[in-house]
């Protein structure tokens, strides 16, 4: 999340602001799980060791040349694809590229040009973006993108794209397939960074709901064919703020800074697992659930520090997940005000403790 000079101020302005503190909820409204033991948090380790990037910038002037982040990354028929976000101020227009890699690791632009941008989403105004957060690829065949809307203040929701093939021709929601809450609800100002993962019986979608107050928590939407969704509603909660849905995590008093955020999530052996961050981006923690409602957070949290990515810039904004077999690939946006590049640690096994 950067921009030009001009706006280098105003980026600042908007980290401050996804850091402040939360008014609202302040009520867990799930039962909570049993505490896993800790075990050894240096066991939960991933691998930083890989030093260059899997996906650097191009010449200064080309539609890679400043940020980049890895968007929406899925496995389907023995590739890796990776759409990725790319932009010269932020929010401003934002392009969707397309990379494939046949190891997750080795990455390359499966076309020279975007496969779209920002603009050509009808519903969007001249002043907001478009930042793709997830992909999946449907039971029809048909590849889907989904997106939130990228603006200077205000309202922010989900929408989605839909293309027979990575290359298109893409179509576009005709407006948000999820939106942000009413009154006092706790995900009444922003609904961003969904995170579709397809489940037994349709797909779970992860997002930050954030409250008009800055307040951020993570929610839970579900859907039976990835285009109509429903948030998750706990009926045991009576408080205003959850009167039409529910948060499934809420930040607490330790590492996580009273906010839970940008969560990613993958359904493995070990059952749902997330990396998500707090109020500070440079540290992720680990969840786990074995519904996707009900998490329980390592107690060893944080797993990931700016000390574990120092080597590759000063700070990490959006990552993305995926779990292939028996490895899970954690993408990260990594650099500066100046550029972000994308990284990529690893982890094989268990990370279950």
């Amino acid at each position: 999340m950067q921009k030009t000079l001009a706006g280098a101020i105003l980026f600042c302005f908007t980290l401050a602001a996804c850091s402040s503190p939360v008014t609202e909820p302040t009520v867990a409204p799930t039962d909570p799980l049993p505490s896993p033991t800790s075990g050894d948090a240096r066991r939960l380790q991933f691998d930083f060791h890989r030093v260059d990037p899997v996906i650097a910038n191009g010449e200064s002037q080309h539609w890679t040349g400043r940020w980049m982040n890895p968007g929406g990354v899925v496995w389907h028929e023995g590739l890796f694809h990776m759409f990725i976000n790319a932009f010269h101020s932020w929010p401003g227009e934002i392009s969707i590229g397309h990379f494939v890699s046949s190891d997750g690791v080795v990455w390359e632009p499966a076309q020279d040009e975007p496969l779209f941008t920002s603009r050509d989403i009808g519903y969007l105004t001249s002043t907001q973006g478009a930042d793709v957060s997830s992909a999946v690829v449907l039971p029809d065949g048909r590849w889907a993108l989904y997106f939130h809307t990228v603006s200077r203040s205000g309202r922010a929701g989900i929408g989605m794209a839909t293309a027979p093939a990575p290359e298109g021709p893409w179509v576009f929601s005709e407006e948000e397939i999820l939106s942000p809450g009413q009154g006092n609800e706790w995900d009444n100002n922003q609904l961003r960074w969904p995170n579709v993962v397809e489940a037994e019986d349709g797909y779970l979608m992860f997002y930050t709901g954030a409250n008009a107050s800055g307040g951020l928590a993570i929610g839970l939407a579900t859907s039976e064919d990835g285009f109509v969704w429903t948030k998750y509603d706990n009926p045991q909660t009576a408080e205003e703020v959850y009167a039409e849905s529910d948060p499934v995590i809420l930040g607490g008093e330790g590492w996580e800074g009273s906010m839970a955020d940008r969560p990613r999530a993958e359904y493995t052996p070990d059952g749902w697992v997330m990396i998500y961050t707090g109020a500070e981006l440079n540290s992720r923690g680990l969840a786990f659930s074995s519904d996707g409602m009900h998490w329980e957070p390592f107690t060893g949290n944080p797993i990931i520090a700016k000390q574990d990515f120092q080597d590759w810039g000063e700070n990490t904004w959006d990552t993305n997940l995926l779990y292939h077999d028996g490895a899970y690939y954690y993408y990260m946006e990594v650099g500066s005000l100046s550029n972000t590049q994308i990284f990529l640690a690893t982890f094989e096994g268990s990370l279950k403790p």
